[in-house]
């Protein structure tokens, strides 16, 4: 997982030993719960890459694929808005009759 854009508030030491317990739960220490911001009862993302257990929770992950579609989204461009204009033109033409709305769409299509 690539590293968060900006630091932890709080950084516990790098590494630490943690046990499993019967039922294969593992307590994450206080430190480490402080420093990622999550409280008992919240998720966590987890996945295994190259043979470690990797651990992130859902704000950063947010971040990180905000940051991903970023780099394919000109600056100031909103998809949202982009999204709401399509859905309203395709209402407007669902208001036309079918031939006409079949001739609009090929218009638009073209541009």
């Amino acid at each position: 997982m690539p590293k968060p854009s900006a630091p932890f508030a709080y950084e516990p030491k790098q590494q630490t030993k943690a046990k499993l317990d019967k039922a294969g739960r593992v307590v994450i220490p206080a430190a480490f719960r402080k420093a990622l911001g999550v409280k008992p009862g919240e998720y966590l993302i987890l996945r295994i890459e190259d043979g470690e257990l990797r651990a992130w929770t859902f704000e950063h992950a947010t971040k990180l694929i905000q940051q991903t579609v970023r780099k394919y989204v000109p600056e100031g461009v909103s998809l949202v808005d982009e999204l709401i204009a399509e859905r309203r033109s395709e209402a407007a033409l669902e208001e036309l009759d079918f031939e006409e709305a079949r001739r609009r769409r090929a218009e638009r299509d073209r541009e």
